[in-house]
């Protein structure tokens, strides 16, 4: 059943609320793991334990398909703890904002934006590392974005998300964002500050929630550019041949919390961290150009000044 359906019907769960009270709605590759993590070991805060349940996306692309599956994540919550979940392609689809907001008018919104130029080139190692993404050069997926003919991945279950133009047009989504919901809901973090000041971006957080400070002191750095050791065990487990493909889409769906937990665990063994990619620079000049009004938008819908971003020359 979509997401966008579910709010004709009453969740099966016993709690006075309507869970989540909060997402992490994205943005991919911004940060969004590292503050699931963080915000996971708050004693006033249940994550659910399967990150990207994707609940409110598109049906196609669901991970979590069925309102009594998606509630039965928040089962172990207790009655003082807020309720979250994370799942980076929220912001992206419209429609995701949308049907979010029908579930529980009053859910709060926590979005991680990163300078779009960094984003694309970190966001393409993961879609090649995912097996969605066919073209390891960088600047050929690229210019392939808005192809809608093009060649894509075993895993890649919309084309949608292989532009790298759209998905990094974060100001088009922040604002579409803010159209939606009523500002008191919505709490944007900037990458540069998570990585720069994580305590001081994580107290803001508790704060929007309504939350104490815990006094954390630790904030590691999660999820890094990475590579596959093996392409081939990866490949196993990530884009199988057809008959075993049948096996991981049943066990997918009916064992989906499962499933992706054995995956990871696989994949965590089989990962190192991958090479930096330096930019042409006549490719980032053009980048630049692509990106500059958007982030111009975005820097507008934050009050901040975000102009270094997409700096000439």
């Amino acid at each position: 059943m979509s997401a966008l359906a579910v709010s004709m019907e009453q969740p099966d769960i016993a709690m006075s609320r309507k869970p989540p009270d909060f997402v992490i709605a994205g943005a991919s590759k911004c940060g969004t793991t590292s503050l699931y993590k963080y915000l996971t070991n708050h004693d006033g805060i249940f994550m659910t334990h399967l990150k990207e349940p994707s609940f409110f996306l598109p049906e196609h692309l669901q991970v979590i398909k069925d309102t009594t599956t998606y509630c039965r994540l928040f089962k172990k919550a207790s009655s003082h703890q807020l309720c979250g979940e994370a799942s980076a392609l929220y912001l992206y689809y419209e429609e995701s904002i949308a049907s979010i907001l029908s579930w529980n008018p009053n859910v709060k919104f926590i979005v991680a934006i990163r300078n779009p130029i960094d984003m694309a080139v970190s966001y393409h190692n993961q879609t090649l590392y995912s097996f969605e993404e066919v073209h390891s050069d960088f600047e050929k997926a690229w210019r392939l974005s808005e192809d809608s003919n093009r060649v894509v991945g075993p895993n890649c279950l919309d084309r949608r998300l292989l532009n790298y133009k759209a998905i990094c047009r974060l100001g088009r989504q922040v604002e579409n964002l803010m159209r939606l919901a009523h500002p008191k809901q919505v709490h944007v973090v900037v990458f540069d500050d998570l990585r720069a000041d994580p305590r001081g971006v994580y107290e803001r957080v508790l704060n929007f929630l309504g939350l104490r400070s815990d006094e954390r002191h630790v904030f590691p750095t999660l999820n890094p550019r990475k590579e596959h050791r093996s392409r081939s065990v990866a490949e196993l487990v990530l884009a199988p041949p057809a008959l075993l493909m049948k096996l991981k889409w049943f066990v997918r769906r009916h064992a989906p919390v499962l499933s992706k937990k054995v995956a990871r665990q696989i994949l965590e063994i089989n990962k190192r961290p991958g090479a930096r990619l330096t930019l042409d620079p006549r490719l980032r000049a053009e980048m630049v150009e692509e990106f500059s009004d958007d982030v111009e938008l975005l820097g507008d819908l934050l009050g901040r000044n975000l102009c270094s971003w997409v700096k000439r020359g």
